[in-house]
């Protein structure tokens, strides 16, 4: 299938590769805003480029637009290619407005076009296989699940991007940013939230106007409760992990690889397997393509056979929710409920 990229910054680069990569995708041309970005992009991949990624979307020979812009800017673009009868696969978050996401699920349902957001992790073998246990009630009753992201950034990341950091072009910080993986792998595994209660602050990054750490109480409507940490002032940098209660077992994930599982039943060949060989691994620099690359799959099959991508627009919706009630609750220092 034939793709074409909006945005071309680091992770419009990551688009590019994976698609380069994958045997069924061919990328067909790249929209940056600079004519200099654009046209390395385009030497680089072998591919046209644009610096109007309007006339982009004219082509005919592009089924698939890939959006790589600013998290603020995705919803222009989003709308953009919808109008011109293109599928769109978003990197995260999907929009940092609900009222936003809510519209672009609509006009891409009316359209009869797929609509997905990266969430490349729920693809990792260690997802899925928790994913399975809890399927297959090996877990039991869920009573307790927690995500850290405990990452650190210095001055200049936000100061080289004069989005990050700000309300309108990042929709948030630490957690809109940098925990919203994890975030989202939490509500994958553990289900919808019922209320929230949580508190931001800014307290190390002193020129970015959200927050640099954040903290979460979850209760989720099967009656168990939650923690979310994300935070970018961790210095030097330190792990994302996930981990997963229930009555009949355990499970954890750090930096997206199995760390453990405990189960009353015993051992697993399958997770044995992964935590003796990890997940399979196609590097580019310190970045592993393989989630990306299955998660570009999925969305292809998706559009081949008519169905909903695994992380469709409403998915992509859930963890923004969350993340913005957790905003609400710090504003107004009191609980926030979930629709």
């Amino acid at each position: 299938m034939n793709f074409g990229i909006i945005g071309f910054g680091a992770i419009g680069d990551i688009h590019a590769k994976v698609i380069e990569n994958s045997k069924e995708a061919k990328l067909t041309a790249i929209a940056a805003r600079t004519e200099e970005n654009a046209r390395k992009a385009g030497e680089k991949y072998g591919c046209a480029y644009y610096t109007d990624y309007h006339e982009m979307l004219k082509r005919r020979d592009i089924d698939i637009v890939s959006i790589c812009l600013p998290s603020g800017m995705h919803y222009e673009a989003a709308m953009a290619a919808a109008q011109a009868g293109k599928h769109c696969i978003v990197e995260k978050p999907l929009e940092v407005s609900t009222a936003r996401i809510e519209r672009m699920i609509d006009t891409f349902d009316k359209k009869g076009l797929q609509l997905s957001v990266i969430f490349q992790h729920r693809f990792d073998q260690s997802t899925q296989l928790i994913k399975q246990a809890i399927a297959g009630d090996t877990m039991g009753k869920l009573n307790y699940g927690t995500c850290r992201t405990n990452w650190f950034r210095d001055e200049s990341y936000y100061q080289d991007s004069a989005w990050r950091g700000t309300w309108a072009g990042d929709g948030g910080g630490a957690l809109m940013n940098q925990a919203i993986h994890s975030i989202d792998l939490l509500l994958y595994l553990m289900g919808p939230v019922e209320a929230v209660c949580g508190k931001c602050d800014t307290l190390y990054h002193q020129s970015i106007e959200t927050e640099d750490v954040g903290a979460a109480l979850l209760r989720f409507r099967n009656g168990a409760l939650g923690v979310i940490e994300g935070t970018t002032l961790a210095y030097p940098g330190f792990h994302s992990e996930l981990n997963i209660y229930g009555q009949s077992g355990s499970a954890g994930i750090r930096d997206h690889e199995l760390d453990y599982y405990h189960f009353k039943t015993g051992k697993q060949d399958a997770f044995e397997n992964l935590l003796r060989k990890g997940d399979e691994n196609i590097p580019y620099g310190w970045y592993n393509l393989i989630p990306h690359m299955r998660q570009f799959e999925d969305m292809m099959d998706a559009v081949k056979t008519n169905r909903q991508p695994l992380v469709n627009g409403r998915e992509g919706l859930k963890a923004v929710q969350i993340i913005n009630a957790i905003y609400e609750s710090s504003r107004k220092n009191e609980w926030v409920l979930l629709p």
